[in-house]
């Protein structure tokens, strides 16, 4: 069982693969819908403490989410930087966007733009990917481009209790 609670006192493996991570994970979400040539990886490596569990959910449902609102032929890219001890990753696709109004919804059972995308879910994989961020002292930023959504991730290199 996984404890969400920000405040737990645990040790924090780091892990020093972050690329071929997030390009294990990312290749398998695209190859789930057909779109292996629509994935873009710009990814530097460096150690960051987190549990390889919790990493591997939350760059899989952020992924997941960045395919599955966007068509076929456009690109999902993937980048990351470092500044300041934070790594921030970047989830940017060229979909139907997010709904701004809807940011301040999320929340358990939530589905955003249900009648322009029947996708199936019960709506929490976000809420479930900010409560992992959090954890680690970590956000996410959704940001609503012209032409569909930029997810920002920012995780510490290192947790501090």
């Amino acid at each position: 069982s996984v404890s969400l609670n920000k405040n737990s006192k645990h040790d924090v493996n780091k892990i020093y693969n972050i690329k071929k991570i997030v390009e294990e994970v990312a290749y398998i979400i695209s190859r789930k819908y057909n779109r292996i040539d629509d994935l873009v990886i710009k990814i530097d490596d460096a150690p960051l403490e987190i549990e390889l569990d919790d990493f591997e959910f939350l760059i899989r449902e952020l992924v997941d989410n960045a395919f599955k609102f966007s068509s076929e032929d456009t690109n999902v890219i993937i980048t990351n930087s470092i500044l300041n001890g934070t790594m921030e990753f970047a989830i940017i696709d060229n979909g139907i966007g997010f709904p701004i109004d809807g940011i301040s919804d999320i929340g358990a059972f939530n589905q955003f733009n249900r009648k322009k995308q029947e996708q199936q879910g019960s709506g929490l994989g976000l809420i479930t990917s900010m409560l992992i961020a959090q954890r680690y002292k970590g956000t996410i930023l959704i940001k609503k481009n012209n032409i569909g959504s930029s997810v920002y991730l920012k995780l510490p290199l290192e947790v501090r209790s």
